[in-house]
């Protein structure tokens, strides 16, 4: 019993050192060689088995160690060269949990998520982002997480007045 309680500790204190820093919102609209750069340091920062792969569009985040759960984090990549899109996702809910209110309540650059439904958050419409947790309830996977979209400023107005009716 001990040894699954220090298992779930070291897991879980492995993962908050990862949420923030390499996870969080603050990657929208950075330039790919800075994320990339952002990444490589959060990397070097720590023993953890990292994998990255890259793609034209995309940089993908793979976490796999044997002191902490699997993760990992897609970051999309528009024409300019701007981070557009991060999908992150996890294999159990309580770790979906523990990175969810990290982001949340992630204030940085004073960012301030709106809830709109259960699933579903905007920021203010000059940040221009939404965040959705992914459905799970149909899925046979262990799969958790969610996606932190850059969104045109009519859709997170329009988000807005569907939502705040």
């Amino acid at each position: 019993m001990l040894k699954i309680i220090i298992i779930k500790l070291i897991f879980f204190v492995g993962l908050a050192t990862f949420t923030t820093n390499t996870f969080s919102q603050r990657f929208i609209n950075m330039k790919r060689s800075k994320v990339m750069k952002f990444l490589m340091q959060d990397i070097s920062n720590r023993k953890s088995k990292i994998i990255i792969k890259e793609t034209d569009s995309t940089i993908l985040f793979l976490a796999r160690d044997s002191n902490f759960r699997k993760l990992d984090a897609t970051y999309h990549f528009d024409e300019n060269n701007k981070c557009d899109v991060i999908l992150t996702v996890v294999d159990c809910d309580s770790c979906l949990q523990i990175l969810l209110n990290d982001v949340l309540s992630y204030s940085w650059f004073k960012w301030k998520w709106t809830k709109l439904t259960d699933r579903l958050y905007v920021t203010r419409s000059s940040e221009r982002m939404s965040l959705e947790i992914l459905d799970t309830n149909n899925s046979t996977a262990n799969n958790y997480g969610y996606i932190i979209r850059r969104e045109k400023r009519q859709d997170i107005l329009k988000y807005k007045k569907i939502y705040q009716k």
